[in-house]
């Protein structure tokens, strides 16, 4: 497979990181994201995962939107190191975060995550994306959102994707972290590169999705989020992803987390699926700080 050197640097990431390299890079992400007089009402969520999902075209936010509801700041780190050696050399280093501030008239999130791997001297992995959103209420249960994205996948040819949009939420049912119904209903701009394509595809695109959660017992809780986002120009050109998480607390601080996520590009480019399916796993643990 042949890559475009200018596609790479632009993006950011290299064709191969050691060990050093992705670790500088995960402490100049953290660097970017703390300040030294950052003030944390609710501070640090760490999630060992199995596996961490790769970069798809469409960020679900909803999960992480109803984190820690009754926190004014929430940030929540996830990592996963891992390493083989002998018959299997293969290295892999995730890092993602989603940070919350919730004022008294808005509610401001960023989401970002980084994958790189390799086994046995080739690249398995090398994506990341980071989405901000800001969420204003209107008249309850109205509401007015602004958002944007930049994301960049090697392994799906992506050389980098942004965009922006605005959109209306609805929510049906007063949302908490195990039960929630909103409705949202948008419109975004989407400039996207592909490697080896001299011209960047542009398009205008619909934004809906429905996000519903609710308990199943005392401590085990479960949700649902869906997303379509079709293209105006040509409506047969959907994009579509569905996830599904099932959370359980195990004490007050410790929890255990699946998800699965099943995507699909109805025009995807030449040589990919046109759908993905990916699952996660792992446990949570929670620090706080009044």
């Amino acid at each position: 497979m042949i890559f475009n050197r200018r596609a790479e640097r632009r993006a950011g990431f290299c064709l191969s990181l050691n060990k050093a390299q992705a670790g500088a890079r995960i402490m100049q992400f953290l660097g970017r994201i703390l300040r030294p007089n950052y003030k944390f009402h609710q501070l640090i969520l760490i999630c060992f995962a199995v596996e961490v999902p790769a970069c798809f075209a469409i960020v679900d936010v909803q999960d992480n939107y109803y984190t820690h509801f009754d926190a004014d700041t929430v940030s929540v780190f996830s990592f996963d190191f891992k390493g083989s050696s002998g018959n299997d050399e293969s290295k892999s280093v995730s890092i993602a975060n989603h940070t919350i501030h919730r004022g008294e008239k808005s509610t401001i999130l960023a989401i970002g995550s980084y994958t790189q791997g390799d086994s046995n001297g080739v690249d398995t992995s090398d994506n990341g994306s980071i989405h901000l959103r800001y969420v204003r209420p209107l008249r309850e249960p109205h509401g007015f959102e602004v958002f944007t994205q930049y994301g960049q996948n090697r392994f799906i040819k992506l050389d980098r994707r942004t965009l922006a949009g605005v959109g209306y939420r609805f929510e049906w049912k007063q949302g908490t972290p195990s039960e929630r119904g909103v409705i949202g209903l948008g419109v975004m701009r989407e400039h996207e590169r592909y490697v080896g394509l001299e011209e960047e595809q542009k398009l205008w695109r619909g934004n809906l999705y429905v996000s519903w959660a609710t308990p199943l017992t005392s401590n085990i809780s479960i949700s649902l989020t869906a997303y379509a986002q079709p293209a105006f120009e040509d409506t047969s050109d959907v994009r579509v992803i569905s996830t599904v998480i099932l959370k359980a607390a195990l004490t007050e601080r410790l929890g255990v987390r699946f998800s699965a996520e099943y995507n699909r590009d109805s025009d995807p480019e030449a040589g990919l699926e046109s759908s993905n399916f990916n699952y996660t796993s792992g446990l949570t643990y929670s620090f706080s700080r009044k």
